[in-house]
């Protein structure tokens, strides 16, 4: 059974990754910023989820892929990226009867802005985000009454280097008090 869901979330993520580079204009994986640096567009990530909520819903792993997209080359002159992010997260959840794990998995549309750092090859970001936070089961401890539901972001992250960045993330949906996730990732860039 974990074999199966563990490929269909492999799936899911790699279906979602293509079907990104599909929609956008591929660009060979890097674009310039507006001020002509190389930029990387597609973002692996791995890190922790750390549920606000009452009760005992406990810190998780998480995983994510995330492909950028110039925003002025799908509304002309909008400055930053468009990307689509999906992550992946397992929680120990009670359900009244029994603890199971049930996946999670946060699908978004994000805006981001990214700012080089004079003289360097590092760079700031922040950004935010509108989507779904998708469940293998419903989720009692985040509120969650049925598998789909929406759901919100917003971030900030630090390039160390044009590849390696560091990233802190604030995910909710309704209500919020349940349903808050703070994430801190690793990411590699490419």
């Amino acid at each position: 059974m974990r074999i199966s869901i563990a490929y269909g979330i492999v799936t899911l993520l790699l279906a979602m990754a293509l079907g990104t580079a599909a929609v956008a204009q591929y660009s060979g994986g890097v674009c310039a910023t507006p001020d002509g640096a190389p930029m990387k567009m597609w973002n692996i990530r791995a890190g922790g989820f750390l549920p606000s909520t009452d009760g005992d819903f406990k810190t998780t792993w998480n995983v994510g892929i995330e492909r950028e997209h110039p925003a002025d080359r799908i509304i002309k002159g909008m400055p930053g990226n468009f990307s689509l992010s999906v992550d992946y997260a397992q929680f120990k959840s009670f359900d009244g009867v029994q603890t199971r794990n049930v996946g999670l998995i946060p699908i978004y549309v994000n805006w981001k802005k990214h700012y080089t750092i004079a003289d360097s090859e590092q760079s700031w970001y922040w950004g935010v985000g509108a989507g779904v936070y998708a469940a293998q089961r419903i989720i009692p401890e985040m509120s969650m009454t049925s598998k789909t539901q929406f759901a919100w972001n917003a971030g900030l992250g630090y390039h160390f280097t044009p590849a390696w960045f560091g990233e802190v993330r604030y995910l909710a949906s309704n209500p919020i008090k349940d349903s808050r996730l703070v994430a801190l990732d690793l990411g590699y860039s490419f």
